[in-house]
């Protein structure tokens, strides 16, 4: 799920990435949230039900020390049908659909 902490600053950084998720108001919707750190790189991904989660999240996570970059892969999969999640499935058959 997370990755494991290579050295005290990863460690840091983990803890301060789950004390600021478990602080949040929404906090049940970012325990499903995975991230990993990669040097200064900063990866989250899973999925949220709104796209003003996913940039809640964002912003929660921006300005961690010794993190340069940060990349959300973070899906928002909604109650309603509508999503950002890529459906293989509805392309292929997208296109198997235009060219008949």
């Amino acid at each position: 799920m997370k990755n494991l902490p290579e050295n005290h600053e990863s460690l840091a950084v983990n803890q301060e990435i789950r004390n600021r998720l478990d602080g949040c108001h929404y906090s049940y919707y970012f325990n499903r949230v995975q991230w990993n750190l990669d040097g200064n790189r900063l990866t989250v991904s899973g999925a949220v039900p709104t796209y003003y989660m996913k940039q809640v999240l964002q912003t929660l996570l921006r300005d961690l020390d010794h993190i340069d970059q940060l990349i959300n892969n973070v899906d928002v999969i909604s109650s309603t049908g509508l999503s950002s999640a890529y459906d293989q499935h509805t392309e292929a058959s997208r296109a198997t659909a235009e060219t008949h």
